[in-house]
Parts: C-alpha cells; structure tokens; sequence
C-alpha cells in the first residue's frame, strides 16, 4: 500500500505555522513503518505501525528530545494524513505523501530519423504518435536552443 523510500511531510502548530520535514525516508514492511528525518525541532526517528485499511500509528522521537504520536489514514491518493499529539497539551495536523520526485525512471533512448524504416514505430515507442507535434522549449514547432 505504501512504498519504502523517499517521502515529504508537514507538521502544523499554533504559533509555529507549517513545519516541513526535510531528509524523510520511511520504510515499510510487514504491518511495522520505520524512518528517519529533520525538521525545525531536529533530527527524528519514526516508528510505528500500519493496517491494510491505511492507518497508521508513529512515534516521532527527537534525538535527546520529547516525542511526538502521529496517527493518520489513507486518503486514498497516497497520502497519510491525521492528527499529531504530545501528550494532552498540544495537537495539531500532519500529512505524509510519498515524494516522487525524488524517484529516478530508467528511460529508454529512441533515435528517430525521419523518412526511415520503422519511423511511425519509433515514434510511437518514444511517445510521439503522428498525431503529435513535439512541444520544444519555445513551444510548439518552434525549436529553440535550451
């Protein structure tokens, strides 16, 4: 349900505003989460749990600091998103979403050479179907040097 890897996160507190995680990394593996990251308090470590309805419970642990509960839920487009507590004296919101753009695809290379063999096939393996004129930097047919 989750994938291991890089992730981005927020915290909200009355007073401090929108805190993001930096560095965050969560594992997850047989029902157990595991993770690491930064935010403005300092560096953390999270442990927790999760079910296959998407809930999940984490303990948030400051390096010679407090701690904090997060318990969350899918919301169904891959985010975690829920409440924070510290005890009963302070709360707030959170959310969790896996960050994709830290994830690297291995694309495959395709040269196309008009009026070869094969050219409607190349185009259509790279993307670029007859029906579709290549977008440059200056836009539409309007090649450009980047």
């Amino acid at each position: 349900m989750y994938p291991s890897g890089p992730w981005r996160g927020f915290w909200e507190q009355l007073g401090w505003g929108r805190q993001f995680m930096r560095e965050l990394v969560l594992n997850f593996s047989d029902g157990q989460v595991t993770g690491s990251g930064v935010d403005v308090v300092g560096r953390f470590t999270f442990l927790g749990q999760y079910d296959e309805a998407g809930n999940v419970v984490l303990v948030k642990k400051y390096a010679g600091k407090h701690q904090v509960l997060y318990r969350g839920q899918y919301d169904g487009e891959g985010t975690i998103a829920g409440r924070w507590s510290i005890l009963d004296l302070w709360t707030g919101p959170f959310a969790l979403r896996p960050d994709h753009s830290a994830q690297v695809e291995d694309i495959e290379a395709v040269e196309i050479l008009p009026g070869s063999s094969g050219h409607r096939e190349e185009m259509d393996r790279a993307g670029l179907g007859a029906d579709r004129e290549p977008v440059v930097a200056g836009g539409p047919g309007q090649l450009t040097d980047a």
